[in-house]
């Protein structure tokens, strides 16, 4: 009992609360599951779409892609030294404070629409199920 009294205020001391015995970077990040979550780091990339040459990457321990678009699209921004830039986001990485962040930032964002169809997660069919063929 003690060793776990020890292991609990280790844990207290940390500014998350968490402790990870198998990489001490790690940490437990919500995954897009419902109540759900992985323990490890999520690893963020901007790329040059000219060159296809990573500009700007990082390992942080904030699960959610919809937290970064901003944060992403400013660094790259800086790498480059270019006082415009365009983001292109695909679907999961942006939510709409990220979007106000980047227009106060004067960042243009290119952004891919975002499909929330309650009838298929409730496992119906929705348009986009069906191929329409024309004779």
């Amino acid at each position: 009992m003690a060793c776990l009294d020890a292991i609990n205020k280790q844990r207290q001391a940390q500014p998350d609360r968490q402790i990870s015995f198998t990489d001490p970077d790690s940490r437990s990040m919500a995954t897009r599951g419902r109540k759900s979550s992985v323990v490890g780091c999520n690893v963020l990339a901007a790329v040059d779409t000219k060159n296809y040459r990573i500009v700007v990457q990082e390992v942080t321990t904030s699960g959610p892609d919809r937290l970064h678009l901003a944060t992403m699209s400013k660094l790259t921004k800086g790498v480059l030294g270019v006082e415009e830039l365009e983001a292109v986001a695909d679907r999961c990485c942006f939510n709409s404070e990220q979007i106000l962040d980047c227009s106060q930032a004067s960042l243009k964002a290119t952004l891919l629409k975002l499909q929330t169809f309650r009838s298929k997660s409730n496992g119906q069919l929705v348009k986009a199920d069906f191929n329409h063929v024309r004779s």
